[in-house]
């Protein structure tokens, strides 16, 4: 991945965690776990976390990293085994904007039985 799409990636986990306006520890565990994997300085993730604010998701233009993308922001999502209504409409904000059909997250949430708060 080149160092432009790892902060794309980076900074789009973040977005996802905080759409439901707080970072839980797992989320965070889940970022830097990502972050590690990729070769990222804690600093940087520390940095994009501290603006989570004023991160905004940004769609990845190749197509065989949107499934990829998707995967993972589910998993990130999900961390804490519930998500918040403002992370699922996110979700199938991501899927409009990446043309993912919606019945492909549904799919998955109901595979790992995850509890969606109302």
């Amino acid at each position: 991945m080149l160092k432009k799409d790892i902060f794309t990636y980076l900074n789009n986990l973040v977005a996802m965690a905080y759409s439901d306006g707080n970072i839980s520890e797992r989320e965070i565990s889940f970022i830097m776990k990502k972050a590690n994997e990729l070769g990222v300085s804690y600093e940087t993730v520390k940095s994009l976390l501290e603006d989570a604010k004023n991160v905004h998701f940004v769609v990845p233009k190749q197509t065989i990293n949107r499934i990829s993308y998707l995967d993972d922001l589910i998993e990130m999502t999900i961390a804490d085994n519930i998500i918040h209504p403002n992370e699922l409409k996110m979700c199938k904000k991501v899927c409009k904007h990446m043309n993912i059909p919606e019945e492909y997250l549904e799919e998955i949430l109901l595979i790992k039985n995850i509890v969606i708060l109302t």
